[in-house]
């Protein structure tokens, strides 16, 4: 990899213009546009950019008329205007500070949505969708959401301000804690300007002296936007269904939704796309981690690998669903029990405790005799490439360092569960940058389901 700095050094010792106008950068690229002043309105003005890999530094030299009005970059794909256009919108282009500081212009940031939807590119419209379950979003919403993220996360790492939503008020309602679901909401909100009120399992008569339906009513009429984190999907579904406002779906036994997008936005930023990306989940696959693995690599186009015991796959019903979406999306979707044939050459492996918050610590030694060969260790992540990252939602039991682990050691006599000290705390372990993601994948999902993008 070379950093910011040697891409522009590169860069500038092959332009033929003198002046450093502008500078972007993607996944996989520095970009860098020169003209030969510092006035984009003289006429003659004609400017290039280059483009510098930012994996081995190769040059691809980009040619335009007035800073980027045609672009072809050589020697291997091409980058046209459309895909400039498009990938400035959904914000994976950032505008990087110039040291020069010879011009404000932006050229790519002159293009009007108008002219975006002309040519069949515009910024994704989510006003006033709920996030219930993945499986209510395409490819393009989800890809968009992972982009917006992407935005939102530069643009806080860089001190740039986005209280979009001063005056908005949000409700989170928990009936089963959470230290990265609560942090991450709360934060969103507060850094989009709005004001955040927590309730917790005792916090409300809701389902007890009050009904689901009821108290979605009542808060739709005092807030702007519902989180729900608790048991029953169908609990999320009612508060969606008669608040009136946005809801968003921080967990159920069902389906974990902004999980996905934190994981997923993980896996672009190591891996690239992810179309083809092999993925295994390995443990218990019929909650909502499982689930939600299932159906978001079914939409986008991901090698995914269920690897577990038989008896703990997900739902007939779910998988089948999974497939017809793997058809569209080029998906390729596999059950197995066979560790080998579940984790060969992939590029990220993941796991979730064996017992879900709520079972009770009765069922945990029929689950740990079914799981225990599926431990993620040092023998599985050789299995997969050598550059594979490993992923986990949280908290993790692979030490002794928690009550449960404890628990668990005293009765069962062993030190770490679902995945061993060594991976955990290991290279390949991307677990706290997939944490940290949580909080930017959030802060999308609250930004496009709040700001309407047609006004």
């Amino acid at each position: 990899m070379i950093d910011l700095k040697e891409a522009y050094e590169k860069a500038k010792a092959n332009s033929e213009e003198d002046v450093l106008v502008e500078a972007y950068e993607n996944e996989d690229f520095y970009i860098f546009v020169f003209a030969e002043t510092e006035n984009p309105e003289i006429e003659d003005n004609d400017g290039g950019g280059i483009a510098i890999d930012k994996k081995n530094g190769e040059l691809k030299t980009l040619f335009g008329q007035k800073l980027g009005i045609e672009i072809n970059v050589k020697p291997s794909k091409e980058i046209s205007l459309e895909e400039i256009k498009a990938l400035k919108k959904l914000g994976v282009i950032m505008k990087l500070p110039t040291k020069s500081g010879n011009s404000n212009h932006d050229k790519f940031n002159d293009i009007e949505i108008e002219e975006d939807k002309e040519e069949g590119l515009r910024i994704m419209n989510l006003y006033g969708k709920n996030l219930l379950t993945l499986l209510d979003y395409n490819k393009e919403e989800i890809e968009y959401l992972l982009n917006l993220a992407a935005k939102l996360k530069y643009e806080k790492k860089n001190g740039i301000p986005h209280t979009v939503l001063k005056g908005k008020n949000i409700v989170l309602l928990f009936e089963k804690d959470s230290t990265r679901t609560r942090c991450a909401f709360e934060v969103a909100g507060m850094d989009l300007g709005m004001g955040v009120t927590y309730i917790g399992s005792s916090g409300s008569q809701m389902g007890k002296k009050e009904s689901i339906k009821d108290t979605a009513r009542v808060l739709g009429r005092m807030f702007d936007g519902i989180e729900y984190r608790g048991f029953k999907q169908e609990t999320v579904e009612c508060l969606a269904k008669y608040s009136g406002v946005p809801v968003w779906n921080g967990l159920t036994e069902k389906f974990h939704p902004t999980q996905i997008l934190a994981d997923f936005l993980t896996m672009k930023e190591y891996k690239g796309n992810l179309e083809g990306l092999k993925f295994a989940y390995l443990g218990d696959g019929r909650y909502n981690m499982g689930n939600s693995y299932l159906v978001a690599s079914a939409i986008m186009g991901l090698d995914y690998r269920m690897v577990g015991p038989k008896k703990l796959w997900p739902s007939k019903e779910l998988v089948e669903k999974a497939k017809k979406l793997a058809e569209v999306s080029g998906a390729k979707i596999t059950l197995t029990e066979d560790i080998n044939e579940g984790v060969k050459d992939c590029d990220a492996i993941a796991t979730d405790v064996w017992v879900s918050m709520g079972e009770d610590f009765s069922v945990w030694e029929e689950r740990i005799n079914l799981l225990k060969k599926y431990q993620v260790n040092k023998d599985v992540m050789a299995k997969a490439k050598k550059d594979a990252i490993f992923l986990h939602c949280l908290p993790s039991f692979h030490n002794l360092e928690t009550t449960v682990g404890m628990e668990v050691y005293e009765k069962f006599g062993l030190n770490g569960l679902e995945v061993t000290e060594d991976v955990f705390e290991g290279p390949q372990s991307v677990v706290f940058d997939e944490a940290e993601n949580r909080l930017h994948t959030i802060k999308a999902v609250i930004y496009a389901s709040m700001v309407n993008e047609a006004k």
